[in-house]
């Protein structure tokens, strides 16, 4: 069974391929006893985090490096433009294995399409001072390329050459789609979305900010 932990519902960004801005709940952070409740819980089940975020971005939470403690088998995905160096030393003193940066687009003029709100310019910058500063690291960091119709003259190499990855063994480029979420209307992002394939029921279970636990990615 995969199970997330949703440390926050709150986001620095309103993207297009994502449901928050029209979510029915609050945008709020975990308070620290749910989070120890749910090592408990979790753990105690016999079962294994697999990540800690879901609508929200992992960074705003304050106790990040604490819940990763707790969870250091859990990965982390982040849109990348809240990645100080103060912060990166914080994920890196940490048993952190996995963080994806979803940058999605090298291109400057699609990338605003896919991460609405985003500074293009800004991630570069700190995605390329984080890999310097964790060069060598334990960590594998994932740069995340979306593949859209909006993407589709962008490579997977094109990536790699953008941030230099020759020189930085523990990073890699990974590809992701981008799905609708309960959207069945045909868009410039993707095609229409039949149904949910990414899990099934008591397959897949998220529990969030507010404790809360819903099956796959289903939201409110």
């Amino acid at each position: 069974m995969k199970v997330g932990l949703e440390l926050t519902s709150k986001c620095n960004l309103r993207c297009g391929m994502c449901p928050l801005p029209v979510l029915r709940r609050p945008y709020e952070d975990m308070e620290w006893w749910l989070v120890e409740r749910a090592e408990k819980e979790i753990h105690g089940a016999g079962l294994r985090l697999k990540w800690l975020h879901e609508m929200g971005e992992p960074l705003l939470y304050s106790r990040l490096d604490d819940a990763i403690r707790l969870f250091p088998e859990a990965s982390v995905s982040t849109n990348g433009l809240l990645l100080t160096e103060e912060i990166g030393a914080k994920l890196l003193a940490t048993p952190l294995k996995r963080l994806r940066i979803c940058v999605d687009s090298i291109n400057s003029q699609v990338y605003p399409t896919l991460r609405t709100g985003g500074d293009f310019d800004k991630l570069v910058e700190l995605t390329r001072a984080f890999l310097r500063q964790a060069k060598g690291h334990r960590m594998r960091i994932e740069i995340q390329k979306m593949r859209s119709r909006l993407t589709l003259d962008e490579t997977v190499d094109d990536f790699r050459r953008f941030f230099e990855l020759d020189q930085f063994k523990n990073a890699r480029v990974i590809e992701k789609t981008c799905e609708a979420l309960d959207v069945n209307e045909e868009t410039d992002l993707h095609g229409k979305f039949y149904g949910c394939v990414q899990g099934a029921f008591f397959t897949w279970v998220v529990v969030f900010a507010d404790g809360r636990v819903t099956h796959c990615c289903y939201d409110a």
